[in-house]
């Protein structure tokens, strides 16, 4: 009886090591963008007129005449369906290493959505100009 749990064992802590779903084989569904400029650790969330989620990954945050691309390091559940977000600025910034909640409207409110960690800020424009949604 005791040696099925001792083979059992070894296979439990073998899936416990797995790797994590990291997001390499994420397909973004983002409006196509060319980088612009250098990538920015930080923005500062004053100057944000307009924030469009893109996908589970993407979002991109329009201040002034600059939209900055934020892809997160991993997909974020629900954020591409969802389209909302919610954060707390730090001394009125919000930077790579701080986190966005994607905000549920039926479910509860932001309290009730995931928790996701935030990329740089590249300088972006769109590719197709005619398609922008986040507007002139």
């Amino acid at each position: 009886m005791l040696r099925p749990i001792l083979i059992a064992m070894p296979l439990t802590l073998v899936a416990a090591c797995a790797p994590l779903d990291t997001g390499r084989d994420f397909v973004s569904d983002a409006r196509p963008a060319a980088a612009v400029g250098e990538a920015q650790r930080c923005i500062n969330t004053s100057l944000i007129s307009r924030q469009t989620v893109q996908d589970d990954r993407t979002i991109d945050f329009r201040l002034g005449a600059t939209i900055y691309r934020n892809t997160l390091p991993s997909p974020c559940p629900r954020l591409g369906s969802l389209r909302s977000i919610a954060y707390e600025p730090l001394a009125g910034q919000l930077c790579a290493n701080q986190t966005v909640r994607v905000i549920d409207p039926i479910g509860g409110g932001a309290s009730q959505g995931a928790v996701c960690g935030l990329g740089e800020f590249v300088p972006v424009e769109y590719v197709d100009r005619t398609k922008d949604t986040m507007g002139s």
